[in-house]
This record gives structure tokens, C-alpha cells and sequence, in this order.
């Protein structure tokens, strides 16, 4: 059995994981003119990945990030033009409690950061961010009224954002959409991270899974038990089931992703 999730897409190519018991494959895919191509072996797990392709450079790179060795997070750093993997600065968490985060299907990345989750001491306190143009790790603190409970990214109105809410039984908590926003302090040559609490979603809509992203920034998409997507319309509050996808083989919904055609080449 193979698995395959989409670690992102970005000016029409889609990067894909695809994985069995024994081996993992990432793939770069140009749908609309059906190239594609196989990275290079890194001999390492795909813990987590990110995708995102330069118009000035007319170049593409790949992340991907190594599972926590003592509270150190690793990368390494895949580039279209030396069609090679390198490794990159590590980041320290700076923390005596055990870290770790989820794989590709938790994390999104948006113009060019890759953001995933980050438990600290069995808190999703932070999201962690890498920056694949200059390729420096950040972890940013999440508000304190959410830590405690379920964080799905996604993007809104494109700036991160994230559905925080109660962690088991969603159906009977209601859920907060928070964007986050980034204002430049000249002075100190820093940005000044904050969180805006946008809506509270009622819990009547919620169903068991998780989000799988974010569409036309109005609507959120969501996988039941049953491989059914429903689309919930933030303007009225409402829960609608999608026309079921006709498939002859099995199959789960793992991540909605953003697309939009080109002719840019893989190679």
C-alpha cells in the first residue's frame, strides 16, 4: 500500500509525498502539462515538508524537517538548480520538555514560510516557521487562550491563520478562527507578531476530523469518517456535504491545497 500527501503547491507545480513500509519518494507534479519529477534520495524521513517556487529565480526548493533529536529540530534543503540536498542551520527550542510536531497533512506553507504546530511540553504553544529564501528557523508563540486545545493551520485571506478549539469532543465546543498579522518595527528591525480572534464557529457544525483547509477565503473543508467532504460557509453558518468523489480504489482525504495552472517546467 502507498501513501500520498501533498506537501504544497505553488505557480502551478504541486510537491507530493509518497511513502510505502519500506521507502518515501517526494515528487514535484505540474498537472497541467503531466511532468513530473523524482527528487534525489536524501536517506532521511520526510518528518515534515514545505514547497515554494521563486519567480525571480525561476528556482524551487524543498524542505524538509528531521523529527526533534534533544529538542533540536534539523533540515534539510532540496534546490531545483544544484538538483541536490544540503543541510541548514538547526534551531534549538530552547526548552528542558520534549518537542515535536505533526507531519506534512498538519503543516501549510504560505508565500514561501513553512508553519507547523509545535508541542512544547504537551502544549501547542508555538507554531514553528521556516523561512525557505533565507532559511531561518522561528518559533511563534500562539495566544494563551488556545494552547491548550486543537490547532488546525490554514491560510486566510493569505496570512497564517489557525481553528483552535477543544481537542476531544468538537462537536459540543465551539471553535475560534485566528489570523495572524505582522507589523514592522523600523526601530528595533524586528516585526511585532499578533493574533486576531476573526469568528467563533458554533459547535453544531464541527465533525470529528480535522480541517482540511481553507477555500476562496469563505469557506472551511472537512473530512468525516466516512470520506465525505463538507464545506462550512463562515458568512452563514452553514454545513453543506459536497457530491461524493466516485473512486474505484480505496482513499482518504488528507490536505486541501491551493492550485492554480502554469506551464512551468519540473526540471
Amino acid at each position: 500500500m502507498h501513501w500520498l500527501v501533498p506537501a504544497g503547491s505553488s505557480s502551478g507545480l504541486v510537491c507530493l509525498k509518497i511513502s510505502d513500509p519500506l521507502s518515501q519518494y517526494i515528487v514535484i507534479w505540474n498537472p497541467a502539462t503531466k511532468q513530473f519529477r523524482f527528487l534525489p534520495d536524501s536517506r532521511d524521513d520526510h518528518y515534515l515538508l514545505g514547497f515554494e517556487f521563486f519567480h525571480d529565480t525561476r528556482d524551487y526548493k524543498v524542505v524538509s524537517i528531521l523529527e526533534p533529536i534533544d529538542n533540536t529540530i534539523r533540515a534539510n534543503v532540496f534546490t531545483r538548480s544544484t538538483n541536490s540536498w544540503r543541510e541548514v542551520k538547526t534551531h534549538n527550542c530552547c526548552s528542558s520538555h520534549p518537542v515535536y510536531f505533526l507531519g506534512t497533512s498538519s503543516s501549510i506553507t504560505l508565500n514561501g514560510v513553512l508553519y507547523s504546530p509545535l508541542w512544547i511540553n504537551d502544549l501547542r504553544s508555538h507554531v514553528l516557521s521556516f523561512n525557505l529564501r533565507d532559511e531561518v528557523f522561528h518559533a511563534i508563540p500562539l495566544p494563551e487562550s488556545s494552547i491548550a486545545g486543537r490547532i488546525d493551520l490554514l491560510s486566510w485571506k493569505n496570512s497564517l491563520a489557525f481553528l483552535g478549539g477543544c481537542e476531544y469532543e468538537p462537536s459540543r465546543h465551539s471553535r475560534e478562527l485566528w489570523v495572524m498579522t505582522e507589523e514592522p518595527r523600523p526601530s528595533a528591525g524586528t516585526t511585532q507578531i499578533t493574533w486576531v480572534k476573526q469568528f467563533i464557529l458554533e459547535p453544531s457544525w464541527s465533525l470529528p476530523r480535522g480541517i482540511l483547509g481553507c477555500w476562496k477565503d469563505e469557506y472551511l473543508l472537512e473530512d468525516d469518517n466516512s470520506n465525505h467532504l463538507h464545506c462550512y460557509d463562515l458568512a452563514s453558518n452553514k454545513l453543506k456535504r459536497l457530491p461524493h468523489h466516485d473512486h474505484t480504489h480505496d482513499y482518504s482525504y488528507k490536505k486541501a491545497i491551493n492550485y492554480v495552472e502554469s506551464l512551468v517546467s519540473v526540471d
